[in-house]
């Protein structure tokens, strides 16, 4: 979901509910039934939340669903800070470039300058600040 944002369109979405590792079955079934027996409209999300992560936390009391919201997702896509090294060999290798440290160099300028053009031009758009 995370690769197909379409900066151009706004968010699909408000917000979705993830997880950092593999779960069972049991888990999502538990968990969904936990969110849903809690959540009525839009104002119950925390509510939902927690309950779900109640339902599913661990013996250390972690859980691993989570809420990412839109806003989240596209800073974290665009941001120009990221470790981005994984995409600027990934582009290399498509482009049939060799991967030398100036190539790379060049790569992660460029991709930067992209990101940072992408977040500036559609951030409001995409999170739909440009409305309120």
């Amino acid at each position: 979901m995370i690769s197909a944002i379409n900066p151009e369109k706004r968010a699909p979405y408000r917000a979705f509910v993830c997880t950092t590792r593999v779960v069972s079955s049991d888990e999502i079934y538990r968990g969904f039934l936990a969110f849903y027996d809690n959540y009525f409209n839009l104002l119950d999300i925390a509510q939902a939340i927690n309950a779900l992560q109640e339902e599913i936390r661990d013996d250390n009391g972690f859980c691993p669903f989570q809420v990412l919201s839109a806003e989240n997702i596209f800073s974290e896509t665009f941001n120009s800070n990221r470790n981005i090294s994984g995409l600027v060999d990934n582009q290399l290798e498509r482009l049939n470039m060799p991967r030398t440290g100036t190539t790379k160099s060049i790569m992660s300028d460029y991709l930067r300058i992209l990101s940072k053009d992408l977040y500036d031009r559609f951030y409001n758009y995409y999170n739909f600040k440009d409305l309120y």
